[in-house]
């Protein structure tokens, strides 16, 4: 159960910024108390901010969940090495094919975990059938090959859209499945977004820099400090870049029997290391005396590429939808029905205004 947490949920709160709508940080004020667990805490939120939308949050813990799936896990124990022996082949088509299986085979030890007061275990091979025929309904879960097969058994659906790890372990799951005799679930690529808020959009512009050139941990501060150094300073080094690559050839071309080319190739090393060396301190010197424009651009990247990762990875939603609200939500919305649209019909499904910036979708 947690603590107080109201300094944190202050510090979260500040951490939004200028927050126009408050009902998101509510939302979070209210799941996120005293006595409350984190997964508890966690399921309420998605319940509120969801559940308007039409979307349904299961709580895979739920007693009734577990117990709806108690068969398939139970099915799941008794033929643990039928399933065992299913996904040692489809990893070893998955490595002759070149690539390495997503999620690593554990010898021994079945798909279903066996919850009790001090934790959870997975249950070994040999103990599977006993335990299929002993344990309490509400004690089994389902390790992550088997969860999607469950998933699909006590929830029919269309298809199981899935971010770029759980496609990859996907082609695994279809072995469980096979083993189980059960319907394999349809795996579609599920919709993704990066947010580029406006005060971003405005460093963009102004720096006249494009959102993937802050991928780079880099380039955007040295390409701005490049371009910062005096026209002198720049020139004098293009000038002897190139007096360095002629003299050099020059020398090349003459007799070079004197003292053959590996001290030429070495001085070419050597000198151009010096000069690069020399370049390097420049751009730093401008770099620090760029500090206020580099701020921006640190303003920017940790919006876009947080930590080094995209968006979605890293950063909270709800500071976001504090500040923008509902229309953020609703362009999302209407951003994934295209993505949704081109995955059941293929791109260019939807019919949309000529001057819509994805008139013609295409499903990544």
């Amino acid at each position: 159960p947690l603590g107080d947490v109201s300094d944190l949920i202050h510090r979260f709160e500040h951490g939004a910024g200028s927050a126009a709508f408050v009902g998101p940080l509510e939302l979070v004020r209210r799941a996120y108390r005293q006595g409350q667990t984190v997964g508890g805490a966690y399921l309420e939120l998605l319940r509120a901010m969801l559940e308007p939308l039409g979307i349904a949050v299961l709580d895979a813990s739920h007693p009734a969940v577990r117990r709806a799936g108690s068969p398939l896990l139970r099915e799941a124990l008794h033929r643990c090495e039928r399933i065992a022996a299913g996904l040692v082949e489809r990893d070893r088509e998955i490595v002759a094919s070149g690539f390495s299986p997503q999620v690593a085979a554990v010898p021994g030890l079945s798909l279903v975990f066996r919850s009790s007061g001090t934790g959870r275990e997975r249950i070994r091979l040999g103990e599977a059938p006993g335990v299929a025929e002993a344990a309490q309904a509400e004690t089994l879960s389902p390790n992550v090959l088997l969860r999607p097969v469950m998933e699909r058994a006590i929830l029919p659906t269309i298809a199981y859209a899935a971010g770029p790890g759980e496609l990859a372990y996907f082609a695994q799951v279809g072995a469980v499945a096979a083993s189980l005799d059960a319907s394999p679930p349809l795996a579609v690529p599920r919709w993704s977004c990066t947010i580029l808020e406006s005060h971003v959009r405005e460093i963009l512009v102004k720096l006249d820099i494009d959102r993937d050139d802050l991928r780079d941990p880099h380039r955007v501060e040295t390409l701005i400090a490049t371009a910062g150094l005096p026209e002198g300073v720049r020139g004098a080094f293009a000038r002897m870049t190139a007096a360095l690559d002629e003299g050099l050839a020059e020398l090349e071309r003459s007799d070079t029997s004197l003292v053959g080319p590996e001290p030429i190739e070495g001085a070419r090393r050597s000198l151009g290391a010096r000069l690069a060396r020399l370049h390097r301190r420049y751009t730093a010197a401008m770099k620090r005396r760029l500090d206020g424009m580099l701020q921006h651009v640190a303003t920017a990247r940790g919006s876009l590429f947080p930590l080094g990762k995209r968006q979605e990875r890293a950063l909270n939603l709800i500071p976001m939808l504090a500040r923008h609200g509902e229309p953020l939500l609703q362009e999302m919305q209407r951003e994934a029905r295209i993505h949704a649209d081109a995955l059941v019909r293929g791109s260019g499904g939807v019919e949309m205004p000529a001057n819509h910036p994805q008139r013609a979708p295409t499903a990544r």
